[in-house]
Protein backbone atom coordinates (compact mmCIF):
# COMPACT_ATOMS: atom_id res chain seq x y z
CA UNK A 1 0.00 0.00 0.00
CA UNK A 2 2.85 2.43 1.13
CA UNK A 3 4.62 2.27 -2.71
CA UNK A 4 0.52 3.01 -4.32
CA UNK A 5 0.80 6.32 -2.07
CA UNK A 6 4.54 7.12 -2.64
CA UNK A 7 3.21 6.93 -6.39
CA UNK A 8 0.27 8.77 -6.26
CA UNK A 9 2.70 11.71 -4.38
CA UNK A 10 4.83 11.59 -8.06
CA UNK A 11 2.12 11.06 -10.09
CA UNK A 12 0.52 14.48 -8.31
CA UNK A 13 3.85 16.41 -8.99
CA UNK A 14 3.48 15.25 -12.35
CA UNK A 15 0.21 16.28 -13.06
CA UNK A 16 0.96 19.45 -11.18
CA UNK A 17 3.67 20.27 -13.98
CA UNK A 18 1.38 19.50 -17.22
CA UNK A 19 1.74 15.72 -17.53
CA UNK A 20 -1.24 14.15 -18.99
CA UNK A 21 -0.49 10.65 -18.66
CA UNK A 22 0.00 11.20 -14.97
CA UNK A 23 -3.67 12.60 -14.86
CA UNK A 24 -4.79 9.12 -16.37
CA UNK A 25 -2.96 7.56 -13.77
CA UNK A 26 -4.78 10.03 -10.76
CA UNK A 27 -8.12 8.76 -11.97
CA UNK A 28 -7.31 5.60 -12.09
CA UNK A 29 -5.77 5.54 -8.60
CA UNK A 30 -8.84 7.24 -7.36
CA UNK A 31 -11.08 4.62 -9.26
CA UNK A 32 -9.40 1.76 -7.69
CA UNK A 33 -8.47 3.32 -4.42
CA UNK A 34 -5.11 2.71 -5.00
CA UNK A 35 -2.94 4.71 -2.46
CA UNK A 36 -6.04 7.13 -1.82
CA UNK A 37 -9.21 7.09 -0.83
CA UNK A 38 -11.73 5.87 -3.72
CA UNK A 39 -13.32 8.89 -5.26
CA UNK A 40 -15.62 9.05 -7.94
CA UNK A 41 -15.54 12.58 -7.90
CA UNK A 42 -12.20 12.88 -8.03
CA UNK A 43 -11.61 10.16 -10.67
CA UNK A 44 -14.06 12.11 -13.08
CA UNK A 45 -12.30 15.40 -12.15
CA UNK A 46 -8.91 14.36 -13.10
CA UNK A 47 -10.29 12.71 -16.04
CA UNK A 48 -12.31 15.76 -17.25
CA UNK A 49 -8.87 17.97 -16.59
CA UNK A 50 -7.21 15.46 -18.90
CA UNK A 51 -9.21 15.77 -21.33
CA UNK A 52 -8.86 19.21 -21.64
CA UNK A 53 -5.40 19.35 -21.24
CA UNK A 54 -5.49 17.30 -24.05
CA UNK A 55 -8.16 19.16 -26.55
CA UNK A 56 -5.84 22.35 -26.19
CA UNK A 57 -3.04 20.42 -27.37
CA UNK A 58 -5.37 19.15 -30.24
CA UNK A 59 -6.68 22.45 -31.09
CA UNK A 60 -2.98 23.80 -31.42
CA UNK A 61 -1.70 21.17 -33.12
CA UNK A 62 0.79 19.69 -30.74
CA UNK A 63 -1.00 16.12 -31.04
CA UNK A 64 -3.74 13.63 -33.00
CA UNK A 65 -6.40 12.48 -32.85
CA UNK A 66 -5.10 8.84 -31.58
CA UNK A 67 -3.42 10.31 -28.64
CA UNK A 68 -6.38 11.56 -27.32
CA UNK A 69 -8.01 7.93 -27.61
CA UNK A 70 -5.43 6.49 -25.57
Amino acid sequence: AQSYEKAFDYYKLAADQGSVLALRYLAEAYTKGLGVKPSEEKASFYLQLRLNHLKARAATGHINAQTILK
